[in-house]
């Protein structure tokens, strides 16, 4: 892997899937110092952000939109249920599905934290050179849909 003055880092022997570890963690280390002590983690703000765009989504589509994980989701989402931030309700036209919305107080933590995404993005970018940058999130984003097609 080449740095910005052009040499070959450290990294270059690095597995791949290590490399997207150090990544995830770095980003979500970032957020966190963005965020302060009582704001959302990331993935809070990832799933808050999923059900914003798919208000009334059902916990299915929340899954395919944000990666995560049946169980881990619902956790989740009894957390934020918790602290009023979203509801649940069981569909009408499927009993077994259930729809999650934002709460007013849901809308305004993702509202406050989106100058923490934001500044959070802007740091991991700014390693990356500019001319790069569409064609490492056209690669990402090619990677992380295989998890698409294994179901």
């Amino acid at each position: 892997m080449a740095s910005r003055s052009g040499k070959t880092s450290a990294n270059s022997h690095i597995p791949l899937s290590q490399l997207l570890r150090r990544c995830h963690q770095l980003a979500d280390d970032l957020y966190a110092a963005e965020a302060g002590k009582g704001g959302l983690t990331a993935r809070q703000h990832a799933v808050l952000a999923a059900i914003n765009t798919h208000n009334g989504a059902s916990q299915a589509s929340l899954v395919d939109a944000t990666g995560i994980d049946r169980s881990t989701l619902a956790e989740m989402l009894s957390r934020l249920i918790a602290r009023d931030y979203v509801t649940r309700k069981r569909l009408t036209e499927d009993a077994r599905a259930n729809a999650v919305r934002l709460t007013p107080k849901g809308l305004r933590a993702i509202k406050a934290m989106a100058n923490a995404a934001s500044r959070t993005e802007a740091k991991l970018m700014a390693a990356v050179p500019a001319p790069k940058r569409g064609e490492l999130i056209k690669a990402l984003a090619a990677i992380a849909a295989l998890s698409d097609a294994k179901d």
